[in-house]
């Protein structure tokens, strides 16, 4: 029901959190958790997505980063930003969705 994706695109490289299908109520719950903690959450829209619903992203590596760096600088870019996520942003989110991950089966 939540998702985490890395995507790699030809001008960014990004993380991002999307409420996926299931039970109405649960994604509901979610989806509201998100709305009230819009500091941490990009809620973009005022109603839930009837499939996917994108909470969260974190850039990561941006096209010029990309463009002109060689693959080690890279790695170590997306290296980087991945530790701060898991250190800064992970916690965070689990912190305002800690009652309701309870409720995913």
């Amino acid at each position: 029901m939540l998702l985490f994706e890395l995507i790699f695109t030809n001008d960014r490289v990004f993380l991002k959190l999307v409420i996926g299908p299931g039970p109405a109520a649960i994604r509901e719950s979610l989806f509201n958790a998100a709305q009230k903690h819009h500091d941490l959450f990009k809620v973009s829209a005022k109603t839930l997505s009837p499939k996917y619903h994108q909470i969260f992203q974190r850039a990561f590596v941006d096209g010029k980063t990309l463009s002109s760096e060689d693959p080690e600088a890279i790695e170590a870019a997306i290296g980087e930003h991945w530790r701060e996520f898991m250190s800064e942003d992970l916690p965070a989110i689990l912190d305002a969705l800690g009652d309701l991950t309870a409720l995913i089966p």
